[in-house]
């Protein structure tokens, strides 16, 4: 894929499964991290994902599944508050 009129920004480590609109944030299937630093601020475990981020980067929605056990649920984290 090319940008012939843009230019790099930033690079993460991982293939994010959701990013803040703010761009504050990024998330993996086991963690969230801060864009700026790549910092993680939420440790998930092994079979859940954040799927979304509200509009301001307050809150993260998880969801969390289990294939063996059939069960799914979906948790909200409050995300760290910057500081102005």
């Amino acid at each position: 894929m090319e940008f012939p009129e843009g230019r790099l920004i930033k690079r993460v480590p991982v293939r994010p499964t959701a990013i803040s609109s703010d761009w504050k944030y990024y998330a993996s299937y086991n963690s969230v991290a801060k864009m700026a630093t790549g910092e993680g601020v939420i440790s998930l475990g092994e079979s859940a994902a954040v799927s979304a981020f509200t509009p301001e980067s307050r809150y993260a929605a998880e969801l969390s599944y289990s294939q063996c056990v059939r069960y799914s649920r979906i948790r909200v984290w409050s995300l760290p508050v910057a500081n102005k």
